[in-house]
């Protein structure tokens, strides 16, 4: 999960963190989460489908979610911030029934499974899941680690790193000076800005990305920062920045859901 991705689907007092379905191993994530969120993480998790073969039933589909957790899974590990959570068993959840309907290019097909775009599924899901109460604001980590490999060779040890920060709101998040949409804040951003401004060129750009100097407006100011900043050793464009994605702490008038018209 990259940090521009982060806050896709993310709503309301409670942000979600993921773990892996197709990777074993370590796995390092940078993100930046708004002030004031509950983050919640399965250290892990399974879950039981029909159209994974798993059965037809409710019932069937619980027993072979629970088998899973109950003989498989080892090895438990979570720590916020260095502090281990202690009694992980304590906090294992089970999902009521649910059905689900699977897009094109979904994560059953990734496993070979038979499931075309409208497939539906009746499903259960069984795991260790821990709720974190809001951070203070500032650099954080989580660690969570699990193993299976009394029954598979899957193991997993997924590290956040973490930037809490204020937000002027729950827009998307972003890289500062990062024009283009390129994923990085480079000589063709300054080129950019001055397409849109004076030509429109481009399409579906985040316009908190073209504010550099964040002035709350794209104007030829927004280019002469960059080009200050990559060539001179100018100030750095403000927070969230060039480095890392994140939302927008000023409250303006711009933002990623005013786009350039192509």
């Amino acid at each position: 999960m990259a940090d521009e991705h982060a806050h896709m689907g993310q709503s309301g007092p409670v942000w979600f963190l993921a773990g892996v379905f197709n990777e074993s191993g370590p796995v390092e994530r940078d993100v930046t989460i708004p002030t004031g969120k509950a983050l919640f993480f399965p250290v892990a998790n399974v879950e039981a489908s029909t159209i994974e073969g798993n059965g037809e039933a409710e019932e069937e589909l619980r027993a072979v979610a629970t088998q899973v957790v109950d003989d498989c899974l080892i090895d438990l590990s979570a720590e916020i911030d260095g502090v281990c959570v202690e009694g992980l068993r304590a906090l294992r959840g089970a999902s009521p029934a649910f059905e689900f309907t699977l897009p094109d290019g979904n994560v059953m097909q990734c496993f070979g499974v038979d499931a075309p775009a409208g497939t539906t599924s009746l499903s259960v899901a069984d795991g260790i899941y821990v709720m974190v109460s809001p951070l203070p604001e500032g650099e954080h980590t989580i660690r969570f680690s699990a193993a299976f490999t009394p029954c598979s060779e899957f193991a997993l040890d997924i590290t956040y790193r973490i930037r809490v920060q204020p937000t002027g709101g729950e827009g998307p998040c972003f890289r500062r000076g990062d024009a283009n949409d390129d994923g990085d804040v480079n000589p063709g951003d300054p080129i950019g800005i001055p397409g849109y401004l004076f030509a429109r060129t481009g399409s579906g750009y985040c316009l908190d990305s073209m504010d550099s100097n964040d002035d709350g407006r794209v104007d030829i100011a927004d280019p002469i920062h960059l080009l200050n900043f990559l060539f001179l050793g100018g100030p750095m464009p403000p927070a969230p920045g060039p480095d890392a994605c994140g939302p927008d702490p000023t409250d303006d008038t711009i933002g990623c859901t005013v786009c350039i018209s192509s």
